[in-house]
């Protein structure tokens, strides 16, 4: 129905003619051609084809690139046509020759890919027929139809064609006359190839036959009349290497006996509408035409993209065709942006031919990905396989496998496979999905292995003195997980149902020999014997269990406790940094109401009659309330450009994230640059990290610190890195666009924090000021202090700087929270207590204290009085550190 077929309307006849044998079987040869598509509706001739007569397409039998003659490279991509034919291929259709020219000049192009050579295509020259594909006689209906009488011979004559090829290397005539079980069609070549007739002389007419038409039926017309430049059968024998410059005719013909019995012309009674659609989403159109004419007689329907007919196949989901409220529609299905473009419907029967407007689909926000099918529980023998898959809808998917939280690497397809299980498989197995429109993690599924109970350390000897304390512990597996019974001397103990048995306030009667049995559903294993010596001669203090690491946050609380085995009973004494607490004398040492000066080393040294033992260092960490989590400067690039991100980290080293972003802001609407990358640098300038493209291990990470997704394999550019102190990521990037600069807290609130963040880039006007983002964590309140240098940045040589800077801050509901333009005097101290650089006396530079909510993202926007620009450094400092 369409005269543009990815696969040019002669090899789909060569295919039909050849068979099989030719290799052409749903698939097509290797070819480029160019195409100009006519369609004629009355005896005044063929016209230029609606919309987009012109096209470019290129087909490919493997996954392939396509090199242009300019020098770059597009890549030939899947292409499912429906009817069960699939390839790898272009196809690009353009109002005029001028705009086809101009994306695809004329000259020498190649496809290369696996398994084959180099292939090359020689489109030098505009070489199309210089005639016009044309029916120069017949009987025309109203409605744009050939009248041809069923009952009758016909005989149609064509333009003359007076040459083929020329300047070319082979000419191709052919026409099809088909539908309704109906196939007349005629077809030569100039040159002795796929068992086509040979002639030099292109034929004129074409005679349908009484009797093979049948009244009423719709059927169409195909000419075609190429040039082929390049007709290479010897490189790819089985398929053929193809150029050509192609003539293409449409024309509906009716089989009518009696013209006026045809009904009337149809018309479109309502035209399809824009659509807008997610990637990985549907998107529907739905025309309608008027019902006296759509339900007289045969018909045919056709959906068209950019020009070109969509081909339907029950087996394919891309896209669904039915009958909507007495419209008719067409479903777009897992959409991508292949998918962007015009849509139209052509409705024909006797009475002719309805074509609707075009309509446009766009891509909208991507949908998020679903779970169509989430991974289920196994229960297995130890040495046995387990297999846990999962099934999404969405574009672009990609996937991390986890157990127990934790990323497994490697783990990065819809399905885990492990093989021989052992007990220390055992766990819960979950799945996070990324799309282009957000990350979801399935269910967990729990691996439990059965296996008998294995003793991985057994229970070792103690002595311990009268008053003192012991203790005895196994390590076992087992699936599932083992139960215990201690015994002393053969006897059980009543309760003694723990991995470890610990006996307190020992006595002469504790001594003795124990063991524990482990067991569960599939065995029982009896550990060694340890034997417990209680003693009664004076010891030094010996520290059975020594004070853990604490952390809380301000205004909690941590306990730090000790087990001492002495003879006599030990007296004790908390020291912290080395300096003894007072009235801190019992073996547990209970802080509250933290402050940040609690935060310190802690020990204990335990005493009596035989001497002083000190026990481990325990560090105690306080934790802020809020916390700077995150900063993000989104600027525009032009290649060479490069904008600096600084950061401090006080309190302690600290895990950061890193990130640049230029790809992924495309799914935000945004034209991100295309290859972003940075370097990370000390104090001292020293190379402490770079990155190019991310890694897609961090995936989790992103999602655990809320940060969008990136695309699997993108050139974005992340990496994690424990640093304490200042540092600067210096970002840039291959080509022009939009980048992302972030920094994120990927640590724990353990006293380390970010003080400081801070990026210098060039601030412009409109949407090409300096634009930052940060968070702010916790609960309550925090001040801080947000600067705009630039007339200051001159006295550190740095050139160009902006003269007047302003700032604005906004929440996340995008409300003004504050604003300024020139600083005050009187935040010098300030400066000076939070170790900020001193800004020049009376400048143009502006800062300001802002108290802010916790819990809450701010935006600060940084631009130059009066719309001047230059070079300018926002900082955002933690004014309660």
């Amino acid at each position: 129905m369409n005269t543009s077929k990815l696969f040019c309307c002669w090899f789909s006849a060569l295919a039909a003619l050849a068979g099989a044998s030719l290799g052409f079987a749903g698939g097509g040869p290797y070819m480029i051609q160019k195409v100009q598509t006519f369609t004629q509706t009355s005896g005044a001739g063929a016209v230029a084809d609606l919309g987009q007569p012109y096209s470019f397409r290129a087909n490919s039998l493997v996954e392939s690139n396509l090199h242009l003659p300019d020098g770059s490279t597009q890549t030939l991509v899947l292409q499912d046509e429906g009817g069960g034919e699939v390839s790898y291929g272009l196809h690009l259709d353009f109002a005029n020759q001028a705009a086809l020219d101009a994306a695809y000049p004329n000259g020498i192009y190649t496809i290369t890919g696996t398994g084959i050579p180099t292939l090359s295509f020689n489109l030098t020259g505009n070489l199309y027929p210089t005639a016009t594909p044309q029916i120069t006689n017949g009987t025309w209906s109203n409605g744009g139809l050939l009248v041809i009488n069923p009952n009758t011979s016909t005989t149609l004559n064509l333009s003359n064609f007076s040459t083929y090829a020329t300047a070319g290397v082979a000419g191709h005539m052919s026409l099809s006359l088909g539908g309704n079980n109906v196939d007349l069609s005629q077809d030569i070549l100039t040159q002795a190839a796929f068992d086509i007739d040979v002639s030099a002389t292109p034929f004129t007419s074409v005679t349908v036959p009484a009797g093979s038409l049948t009244e009423g039926r719709i059927y169409n017309l195909q000419l075609d009349f190429d040039t082929a430049t390049t007709f290479d059968l010897m490189t790819m024998p089985d398929s053929g290497v193809i150029a050509l410059y192609e003539k293409h005719l449409d024309v509906w013909v009716v089989a009518l006996a009696d013209p006026s019995s045809a009904p009337p012309v149809p018309t479109i009674s309502q035209q399809p509408a824009n659509q807008t659609g997610p990637l990985g989403g549907s998107a529907t159109f739905t025309a309608m035409v008027n019902t006296h004419t759509m339900m007289q007689g045969d018909s045919r329907t056709a959906w068209y993209f950019n020009g070109a007919e969509i081909r339907f196949d029950n087996n394919s989901t891309k896209y669904h065709y039915d009958f909507v409220g007495g419209g008719i529609g067409l479903t777009v299905n897992n959409i991508t942006q292949a998918d962007v473009g015009v849509y139209s419907l052509k409705f024909v029967n006797a009475g002719g031919i309805a074509a609707s407007v075009g309509a446009t689909l766009a891509i909208g926000a991507a949908a998020p990905p679903v779970i169509t099918a989430q991974p289920i529980a196994q229960m297995l023998n130890a040495g046995q396989s387990a297999f846990f898959s999962v099934s999404a809808t969405g574009s672009s998917l990609s996937y991390q496998w986890t157990k127990d939280g934790v990323a497994l690497p490697g783990a990065t397809s819809a399905t885990l496979n492990l093989n021989g299980v052992q007990v220390s498989d055992a766990g819960d197995y979950a799945v996070a999905i990324v799309s282009d429109g957000g990350t979801i993690v399935s269910d967990s599924a729990t691996l439990t292995v059965f296996a008998a109970p294995v003793i991985t350390a057994q229970p070792t000897s103690v002595a311990a003195p009268t008053g003192g304390v012991a203790t005895f512990t196994v390590s076992a597996t087992g699936g599932p997980a083992p139960a215990y019974r201690w015994a002393k001397n053969n006897v059980l103990i009543d309760g003694a149902t723990n991995a470890s048995l610990t006996l307190t306030n020992l006595q002469s009667a504790d001594a003795g020999d124990y063991a524990v049995t482990v067991a569960n559903d599939r065995g029982t294993v009896v550990s060694n014997v340890a034997t417990l010596t209680v003693t009664t001669t004076p010891s030094l203090p010996v520290f059975v269990a020594q004070p853990a690491d604490a952390s809380d946050v301000v205004g909690g609380s941590v306990t730090l406790t000790v087990t001492v085995n002495a003879l006599p009973a030990a007296t004790y004494q908390w020291l912290k940094n080395a300096t003894p607490i007072a009235g801190a004398t019992n073996a547990s040492l209970v802080l509250t109401s933290l402050q940040s000066t609690d935060a310190g080393t802690y020990a204990v040294v335990a005493t009596n009659s035989q001497g002083s033992t000190t026990s481990a260092n325990a560090i105690v960490t306080v934790g802020a309330t809020n916390f700077l989590s995150n900063l993000s400067v989104r600027a525009a690039m032009t290649q060479g450009q490069t904008l600096i991100m600084g950061f401090v980290v006080g309190g302690g080293a600290k895990p950061v994230l890193v990130r640049v972003a230029g790809p992924a802001l495309n799914t935000y609407g945004l034209t991100g640059v295309a290859d972003p990358h940075f370097t990370l640098y000390d104090e001292h300038a020293v190379v402490a990290g770079a990155n190019e493209d991310w890694d897609s291990t961090l995936a989790p990470l992103f999602m655990q610190l809320g940060a969008f997704p990136f695309l699997p394999g993108s050139k974005d550019a992340a990496m994690q890195a424990t640093i304490t102190g200042p540092y600067t990521a210096q970002a840039s990037g291959t080509g022009n666009g939009t980048v992302l600069v972030e920094a994120y807290d990927a640590g724990t609130n353990n006293g380390s924090r970010l003080t400081n963040v801070s990026a210098r880039y060039h601030v412009g006007t409109g949407n090409d000021i300096l634009i930052a983002g940060f968070a702010i964590a916790g609960t309550g309140t925090k001040q801080v202090l947000i600067r705009a240098v630039g007339p200051t940045l001159a006295g550190f040589g740095v050139p160009g700087v902006l003269a007047d800077p302003q700032f604005t801050v906004y929440d996340q509901q995008g409300a003004v929270i504050a604003s300024n333009d020139n600083w005050d005097a009187s935040l010098d101290s300030m400066f000076t207590t939070l170790g900020a650089f001193t800004l020049t006396p009376a400048s143009k530079d502006a800062a300001a204290l802002v108290t802010l909510d916790a819990g809450k993202t701010y935006t600060v926007q940084v631009s130059g009085v009066a719309n001047g620009t230059g070079e300018a450094l926002i900082e955002v400092y933690d004014a309660q550190p």
